[in-house]
């Protein structure tokens, strides 16, 4: 079976039409092949529909605190104090069971 290639029809779009503007005209367009729509909608499909994302709040407890006591720390080099030979015991938030909990 010998296929012909069929020059499609021209398309027709407004003189300030936007690359995503071609691209829905390609897709809808039904006297373009399959695999030519197909892919100007999977172009397209980035632009038409927002992704879902997962966004953290990272300002905790524990962000406060060491934000505190580096400001602290830049305090004393500041005024040429030295530094506290022990370092501060963190906060009991920060403990679980004994050990060091990360948060990110």
């Amino acid at each position: 079976m010998l296929m012909q290639f069929v020059e499609p029809e021209e398309l027709v779009l407004p003189a300030d039409a936007t690359p995503l503007d071609f691209l829905c005209a390609v897709y809808r367009d039904a006297t373009q092949p399959l695999g030519t729509r197909l892919k100007a909608a999977i172009a397209a499909a980035p632009y038409c529909h927002p992704k879902l994302a997962i966004t953290a709040n990272v300002a905790t407890d524990m962000t406060v605190e060491l934000e505190q006591r580096l400001a602290q720390r830049l305090a004393h080099h500041a005024t040429g104090s030295a530094s506290p030979t022990e370092p501060p015991a963190l906060p009991a938030s920060a403990h679980q069971a004994g050990k060091l909990t990360r948060r990110f």
